[in-house]
C-alpha cells in the first residue's frame, strides 16, 4: 500500500467512512471534510507530491487540492480541530514513517528515520 492509500486509509477509518466514498464524487460535507483533511495531510507529510499529482491520487483537479490545503488551514485556527488534526497527522506520520535497524552496544532497537535517538 502506497503512502497516500495509507494516509486516506487512516483518515476515513478516523471519519467512519470508505475509502471509495471518500474518492467518490459526491460533495456531501461527510465526504468533503475527509477528502480534505487527508489531502492536507498528504501535502503536509509528503512535500515531494505536486498539487496535480495528489489530486490524481483523489481522482480531483490541483485546484481541489489548493482549496482543501486552504480550508484544513483556516479550521485549523480551532483550537479543538487543530488538537484533532496534529493527533491524526502525527499517528500517520508513524504509520508511513520506513523502520530501519541500527546496531546499539551489542543490541539491535527499532528506530524510526528521523526520530531522535
Amino acid at each position: 500500500m502506497s503512502r497516500i492509500a495509507t494516509i486516506q486509509s487512516e483518515v476515513c477509518a478516523h471519519y467512519g467512512i470508505t475509502r471509495e466514498e471518500m474518492l467518490g464524487p459526491r460533495r456531501f460535507r461527510k465526504y468533503t471534510r475527509p477528502r480534505f483533511v487527508a489531502m492536507a495531510i498528504v501535502q503536509d507529510l509528503i512535500p515531494d507530491q505536486s498539487y496535480p499529482m495528489i489530486g490524481c491520487h483523489f481522482r480531483r483537479d490541483h485546484t481541489t487540492v489548493i482549496n482543501a490545503v486552504r480550508n484544513v488551514n483556516e479550521r485549523r485556527k480551532d483550537a479543538e480541530f487543530d488538537l484533532e488534526y496534529q493527533k491524526m497527522r502525527s499517528a500517520i506520520q508513524a504509520r508511513i514513517t520506513p523502520m530501519f535497524r541500527h546496531r546499539d552496544k551489542e543490541q539491535f532497537r527499532t528506530v524510526r528515520k528521523g526520530a531522535a535517538q
